[in-house]
């Protein structure tokens, strides 16, 4: 019973962003219009390719809902302005980019053999 609850808290933290998280609304649709169109122009793709493709995609989302945690949090400890939040809640922003410029890496690395 005890991880049947802890599934259910997983999954309503999923289903909170999906609904209420703009910046993961905007992950999940950047994703949903960039794998598709790697797919459809650069098919057919290596097991690995594909696997990449999804992990790093993955990995976005993933450090997106980590950096929404850390934001929901420090906003409630810590309402009013302070150099050190701000300092964390940057360094959770750029944990999302560098995933970011690391799925944009293997985008282009997929095209780029196609071109070559």
């Amino acid at each position: 019973m005890k991880y049947i609850n802890k599934l259910r808290a997983a999954f309503s933290g999923l289903f909170y962003s999906l609904q209420s998280d703009q910046s993961f609304q905007q992950q999940i649709l950047l994703g949903g219009l960039v794998i598709p169109l790697v797919i459809y122009f650069c098919s057919p793709l290596k097991q690995a390719e594909l696997f990449f493709l999804v992990a790093s995609f993955v990995h976005i989302l993933t450090t997106e809902l980590q950096n929404s945690s850390l934001e929901a949090t420090l906003n409630h400890l810590h309402p009013e302005q302070h150099q050190a939040v701000g300092l964390s809640k940057d360094l959770a922003a750029s944990a999302v980019l560098v995933a970011g410029m690391f799925f944009f890496f293997v985008v282009g690395s997929i095209i780029l053999t196609r071109l070559i």
